[in-house]
């Protein structure tokens, strides 16, 4: 990964939480890095995670080849890390009422990666494609289809 690579989707990153941010009107207590050595990144189709660290500290973190993969595909998966940010610092109560009251219905709890797209549908206005890699893609050039039930819920 070079330095450019690196600032421009630190800047997309950057961006989308700011957006997340003006749509909900709170703040998001999240840092984000690039994670190298993560077992789950080396699944072709893993680029990103959500956790919780030491002391309770909300984390995003992606694996060095999403600086490789298409604009499309990385602002798909920032979309969806953002998704879960959100689904675990805001109310639950909350949260339902707000996408209820923007025509989006969310999934239970226990359905984290049909709710983090659903969440991501309510901020950005439109649903996260999964392309032929089933990853997730954002935008008018990306090909496919919603989260495939073979992936889970």
């Amino acid at each position: 990964m070079n330095r450019l690579e690196a600032t421009t989707f630190g800047s997309l990153v950057t961006w989308r939480l700011l957006q997340a941010e003006l749509a909900l009107g709170q703040a998001l207590p999240v840092t984000w890095s690039f994670l190298a050595d993560y077992a789950h990144f080396h699944t072709c189709r893993v680029y990103g995670v959500t956790f919780t660290g030491p002391g309770g500290r909300l984390s995003m973190a992606f694996a060095p080849k999403i600086v490789q993969a298409p604009h499309e595909r990385q602002d798909g998966i920032v979309r969806h890390e953002i998704g879960h940010v959100v689904d675990t610092v805001m109310d639950t109560t909350a949260l339902k009422a707000w996408t209820k009251s923007i025509g989006v219905t969310l999934p239970p709890k226990r359905q984290g990666e049909l709710r983090a797209d659903a969440i991501a549908l309510a901020i950005w206005g439109e649903p996260l494609i999964y392309d032929e890699d089933t990853v997730q893609c954002a935008g008018t050039s990306c090909q496919g289809g919603p989260r495939p039930s073979s992936l889970g819920k």
